[in-house]
């Protein structure tokens, strides 16, 4: 029979019977053994480098094996002699520039980091130093050097070699000089990432090294220089021959380098579109365009005395532009170099026939205001001044009359006016009296008033509640105190103003249009009185053609007492 042997323990007696297990005692004692042996061997290996830098550490990939603190110090200079000089920054395309170290702020301190290689396994408990020892004999010694690196001094030198660096791209384009046309190629552009570089050359200098690269992007044109050719070949085609454009018994022929002119080369996208400029054409072909084209006349109106005369309308004639345009730049480019010229005609706004109906035949509204209380020189002279500039006017279908933008600007005399209650001498006295005489006869024509102010106090000349004051203001916008009276053309004719001052002692105002079938009536009184102020209310009633329109309150006014 065979026998199991067993390796290790035992399991039978020595007459082949079971027993008892031994203690494993022998495996602490290994152990033990084992640490001793290390502590032994570190205790040597501390004898042996008592006062060198252990084995395997290393300082920015330099061996320091063995060495002591001062040789170390020594050979981390010697190894970093590059850093208090020149630091090269290689840029793209092989390039290089080189920057001071000062200025990038960058400073080995040899003695500390010969310092920090030293203490490697000579620090912290006794674990911790094993530890460290272990590292180094297993390859894992490296030790960071002590470098000052300013990072602002070093971004501030980064900045400014950016500033000399960085560059846009150039798009291709084409330079037309006459008749000659040139290419200019496309460039790529450069920007330099500043904090990336700024990084590569901390890192660099942890290494010990006085180069690092330079960390920016390509900046690519959006056209390029085939599309700038291809544009190119386009406009040669153009100007490869006279352009003739005919019309009629006509004819027009530019020479290339005006036909350049018309050309028109715009980017979009990564291409060059090549066209013609309506401006161009317009400047280069101004003779034609003057000959071709008529500009309408629209009818207008005469008047001499009370009889209106409609002068006649004129069709004009317009050159088709657009279609020519497209026709030329459908063949130009293509090597077609005459084109036919189209006209069109153009009616006048107003025609003859449109006058006629609209012609102002029938007297609307009317009214006077008596001017002898007050004959002053200054006051006569305004009232002419101010009545002749509204006299004949014609007002078109639908269009504001303004009293202020029609009197605005003349040559006033001085004479007495109104001003903040008070009366007084300045230019323009007496404009009011014509504001109020046209404002009433508006009324009375049915037209429909869009602003009137009352006077400060009554006047003599007019009822209260019938009166408008104007100003001119000053200065512009809304604070500027301009009082205006404006009434719209509410009709479908043509409205004509007549105003004069009369012979006959009374400022007179007529309004003339179309025939319209209202019938306005307008009354006023007081309602109301008091210690320094009066109040009117003004009535106003509208009927066309016996229906009434509007029958009720026009305004309500409040006038106060002169302070002489």
């Amino acid at each position: 029979m065979a026998k199991r042997f067993l390796y290790g323990r035992s399991d039978v007696g020595a007459h082949g019977k079971p027993g008892r297990r031994r203690p494993i005692w022998w495996a602490g004692v290994a152990v033990l053994t084992l640490a001793l042996l290390v502590l032994l061997a570190a205790a040597g290996e501390w004898f042996v480098y008592r006062d060198r830098i252990y084995p395997g550490i290393t300082v920015a990939g330099v061996s320091l094996s063995g060495k002591t603190p001062q040789q170390a110090a020594a050979i981390l200079r010697q190894r970093a002699k590059g850093l208090p000089g020149k630091f090269i920054i290689r840029l793209p395309g092989g390039r290089s520039v080189a920057l001071d170290s000062s200025q990038l702020g960058l400073n080995l301190d040899a003695g500390k980091s010969a310092r920090r290689a030293y203490e490697v396994g000579r620090e912290g408990w006794i674990g911790s130093r094993l530890a460290g020892m272990a590292g180094a004999l297993l390859g894992s010694g490296r030790v960071e050097p002590v470098i000052s690196f300013r990072e602002k001094s070093a971004r501030h030198a980064v900045e400014q070699l950016a500033a000399k660096l960085d560059h846009g791209p150039r798009d291709a384009s084409v330079n037309i000089d006459g008749a000659d046309v040139k290419v200019i190629p496309s460039h790529t552009g450069y920007w330099l990432d500043v904090s990336a570089t700024v990084r590569n050359i901390h890192r660099a200098s942890e290494n010990l090294k006085a180069r690092a690269g330079a960390v920016g992007r390509t900046l690519e044109p959006r056209v390029r220089t085939p599309a700038a050719e291809a544009a190119s070949g386009q406009i040669r085609a153009a100007l490869s021959s006279p352009l003739t454009l005919t019309a009629a018994n006509h004819r027009w022929v530019f020479d290339p380098a005006q036909v350049a002119r018309m050309i028109d080369v715009s980017s979009h996208g990564s291409r060059l579109d090549v066209g013609l400029s309506r401006e161009g054409f317009e400047r280069v072909a101004s003779g034609m365009l003057s000959s071709l084209e008529v500009s309408p006349q629209s009818a207008s109106y005469s008047v001499s005395g009370d009889a209106v005369e409609v002068l006649p309308s004129h069709t004009g004639r317009r050159v088709e532009e657009k279609k020519l345009l497209a026709a030329m730049e459908g063949g130009l480019f293509s090597g077609d170099h005459s084109f036919r010229v189209q006209t069109r005609m153009v009616k006048p706004k107003l025609t003859t026939r449109e006058a006629q109906r609209l012609k102002p035949t029938t007297l609307l509204g009317s009214y006077e205001t008596d001017y002898t209380w007050d004959t002053e020189p200054g006051q006569m002279a305004n009232y002419r001044i101010a009545s002749n500039a509204i006299n004949n006017t014609l007002v078109a279908p639908g269009q504001v009359f303004s009293f202020d933008d029609k009197t605005e600007g003349l040559h006033y005399q001085p004479s007495k006016v109104i001003e903040n209650g008070k009366v007084k001498e300045a230019l323009g006295g007496g404009m009011c009296q014509i504001s109020s005489t046209l404002y009433m006869a508006a009324n009375y024509a049915g037209l429909k008033v869009l602003e009137r102010h009352p006077h400060y106090a009554q006047l003599p000349y007019i009822r209260p509640g019938f009166d408008a004051t104007v100003w001119f203001g000053s200065g512009s916008g809304p604070d500027s105190g301009r009082l205006d009276m404006k009434f719209k053309n509410n009709t479908s004719g043509y409205l004509l103003l007549k105003e004069w001052v009369g012979s006959d002692g009374y400022v007179h105002a007529q309004i003339w249009g179309r025939p319209t079938g209202r019938h306005v009536t307008m009354w006023s009184k007081e309602v109301a009185s008091g210690p320094g102020y009066t109040r009117w209310v003004t009535y106003k009633k509208v009927t066309k053609d016996g229906r009434v329109l509007f029958d009720g309150v026009l305004h309500v006014d409040t006038y106060k007492p002169l302070s002489i």
